[in-house]
């Protein structure tokens, strides 16, 4: 499900402008794969719970061995971050966590980010009303069902976490079908 924004994400974004890009959340390295085959300068890290970090690095292992990707094991709400990377990268983590988690996260990767540093979050994002696109208003359920907490969120919550973090909100893009991009910038 991922494959087509992974893509597009890797493809529309200036990955160029930053050196190293951790990937928080990261699962499988689905949206790693495509940056670090189309941005080879790049370095990557992926933080993700040590069942699945096991199947990343079986995802990743060319990029591994030549240097380009580092694994770190750890629970996103609750270990320390990871620290020196100027770009983060959370892809369909949002919409899993409630907005209290979302904003304690949000502090998370801020106190571990430099200054200036962008925040790159894909996700479904929906109006105001959380009934457009209706994709997403569909899988909001499905997120609660599923994992007991989570939901989707607009654009205007999900820039009020951002300010209440210590990030600006400074561009949206599509990516494909209901994903978008929101990125954000480390005060």
């Amino acid at each position: 499900m991922s494959v087509g924004s992974a893509r597009a994400l890797a493809g529309s974004y200036e990955f160029d402008r930053h050196r190293q890009l951790l990937d928080l959340g990261g699962g499988t390295g689905s949206f790693l794969e495509p940056i670090l085959e189309r941005h080879p300068a790049i370095q990557c890290g992926l933080f993700e719970r040590p069942q699945v970090v096991s199947l990343a690095r079986d995802n990743l292992k060319a990029y591994e061995s030549d240097g380009r990707v580092r694994f770190y094991e750890g629970d996103l709400l609750q270990d320390q971050l990871p620290t020196g990377y100027d770009a983060f990268l959370l892809a369909n983590v949002v919409h899993h966590l409630t907005p209290e988690h979302n904003r304690d996260l949000l502090e998370r990767v801020h106190a571990s980010a430099p200054s200036g540093a962008r925040l790159l979050l894909v996700d479904f994002w929906t109006d105001s009303t959380h009934t457009q696109p209706v994709f997403a208003a569909i899988m909001a359920g499905q997120f609660m069902m599923i994992g007991g907490e989570g939901d989707v969120y607009s654009e205007d919550e999900i820039r009020d976490m951002l300010a209440a973090t210590g990030w600006v909100m400074s561009a949206r893009q599509p990516l494909t079908g209901p994903a978008s991009l929101v990125v954000a910038v480390r005060q």
